[in-house]
């Protein structure tokens, strides 16, 4: 399976949806549960945030060793991808990156574009980590999570899944304009702590033109969880079917970190 999401800076620009880790990768394991699953009932929202912020370290943000799945390994990539954000500080990166129609779905098609100026430059407001299963001899594992986290607002949550059953992309201009489009399955899930929560499985396509900058490829799925604790926006993704257990467990421990 081709790793979408490399743990070397200089590949990091051409990686489709750093953050959901779509591949071209299908099938069908995300059956619509309900889950529910208790957070941290003690402490505010935003302390640890709070904390964070005043110690510019939002790696501090991150769900932390202690709740890795097991077998798996966590890898705080927010340094090492923060190197490469100057990458995306281009005049016409806007343009080609593109606008989400319904806007409130634009945490749900979180692009390369939308996570690295936010990881680096110079006021970062956020962090991601990988937790990979310790089973490939080269390091290059098939079963991966991705988290991130992000401090600014930019990147927001949806409030209403309804609303975010198809969305699209659009972005570049004349032979470059693309749109891509997003079919997005909710399935139910409550996490205590958390303030707005969306889960759901995401498909892509290519509706016209080419890639987005930074979207995911073509005919792609991905399994996403994302929400909000205070003014924290966070993001568990995996592109590997059959993972919703490991995938919930870490938005658990998540909310839990930010709200603890």
């Amino acid at each position: 399976m081709t790793n979408f999401f490399p743990r070397t800076g200089a590949c990091a620009a051409v990686t489709m949806t750093a953050v959901l880790g779509l591949t071209a990768c299908t099938g069908d394991d995300s059956a619509t549960t309900v889950s529910s699953i208790p957070a941290s009932a003690s402490g505010a929202a935003s302390s640890g945030v709070e904390s964070a912020e005043q110690h510019g370290d939002h790696s501090s943000l991150l769900v932390g060793d202690q709740d890795t799945p097991e077998g798996f390994v966590r890898t705080d990539l927010t340094a090492e991808f923060a190197e490469t954000a100057d990458l995306f500080s281009v005049p016409e990166f806007p343009s080609i990156q593109g606008s989400v129609t319904p806007e409130e779905c634009a945490a749900l098609s979180t692009s390369v574009g939308d996570v690295f100026p936010l990881l680096g430059g110079d006021a970062p407001s956020a962090a991601i980590a990988s937790f990979a299963d310790d089973t490939s001899a080269d390091g290059d594992s098939e079963r991966e999570i991705m988290v991130f986290v992000d401090t600014s607002g930019a990147l927001g949550a949806p409030v209403d899944m309804d609303n975010c059953s198809e969305f699209t992309r659009t972005g570049g201009e004349g032979d470059y304009a693309t749109t891509m489009r997003y079919t997005a399955e909710s399935r139910d899930l409550e996490i205590e702590g958390a303030d707005t929560l969306a889960a759901a499985q995401l498909s892509t396509s290519v509706e016209e033109g080419q890639m987005v900058a930074g979207g995911p490829a073509d005919d792609a799925t991905a399994d996403i969880v994302v929400g909000t604790v205070g003014d924290t926006t966070f993001l568990v993704s995996s592109s590997v079917p059959g993972m919703q257990e490991e995938l919930d467990t870490l938005a658990a421990a998540q909310v839990r970190t930010l709200s603890g």
